[in-house]
């Protein structure tokens, strides 16, 4: 067994799946059992009160326990989409183990929107996986006409924005909603997305590499490190560009938010 040290745990996001799952959560249980006496009372039958504590929201047993349940219902991908049209539905959590990631440190602006005395958020940045990047040609028919592969994977540790309302433009990195609509860096695309979606200077636009992008805008990297992962995609684009062995491509990038991530020793 593999033991975890956990970072970041989602407790409203785990208490919503494991009630649904009918796992006890932060409550206690008593049960009664009747237990047949000996001579000493005369063969008669007296009452036994057992009381049974359920795990706390950050147990770690909880949390294999909902992994498993996500696992069993098909809710629960093991492989990160390497192209828009592999996108699961909002219902579908992805697992990922033993994949490497730096966290960076973005500071967030007053205008964000975010709760008073957040400073910044922790944004953790995966490399593409896989050998095979860039562009796929179209279908005979024509449908997906634009479908290129690999997908850079950005997870926001703090639990201050909602995945189910988060939208996606045409033309607008995910990467670009990160900065300028959740951390606030430009209030101006978060009131009209479709005004302001010109040149993109986060995604499609710069093939400099992400944290550099972050960099940018005073972002801070840490030590990388190898993580088990488990997140549900807000965003997913096929606005993003990098640039890989010396070479420009254009590729997809997803904004997520975890359930957990923990670090493996």
């Amino acid at each position: 067994m593999v033991l975890r040290t956990y970072r970041v745990v989602n407790e409203d996001l785990v208490r919503q799946l494991a009630l649904q799952l009918g796992l006890p959560v932060n409550v206690e249980t008593a049960t009664e059992s009747e237990v047949r006496g000996g001579i000493a009372n005369f063969g008669g039958a007296r009452r036994k009160s057992q009381k049974t504590s359920s795990r706390s929201l950050n147990d770690p047993r909880l949390l294999e326990e909902i992994v498993e349940g996500l696992r069993n219902r098909e809710q629960l991908k093991a492989h990160r989409p390497r192209r828009r049209r592999d996108l699961p539905d909002r219902t579908t959590f992805i697992h990922e183990i033993n994949v490497e990631g730096t966290p960076v440190y973005l500071p967030v602006k007053e205008e964000s929107g975010l709760p008073p005395g957040i400073t910044g958020l922790t944004v953790w940045v995966f490399e593409p996986l896989g050998q095979e990047l860039g562009f796929i040609d179209s279908e005979p028919d024509g449908s997906w006409a634009w479908d290129w592969i690999g997908t850079y994977l950005f997870i926001v540790e703090e639990h201050v924005y909602n995945p189910e309302r988060a939208y996606c433009c045409s033309g607008i990195s995910a990467l670009r909603l990160l900065v300028d609509v959740v951390a606030g860096h430009d209030v101006s695309l978060r009131a009209n997305p479709l005004e302001y979606r010109g040149r993109d200077q986060y995604g499609r636009d710069d093939p400099a590499h992400p944290i550099d992008k972050l960099r940018r805008v005073g972002g801070t990297p840490l030590r990388p490190r190898s993580v088990e992962i488990v997140y549900r995609v807000a965003v997913m684009t096929d606005e993003q560009a990098t640039t890989i062995g010396g070479r420009e491509i254009r590729l997809n990038d997803i904004l997520a938010y975890p359930l957990y991530i923990a670090e493996s020793k």
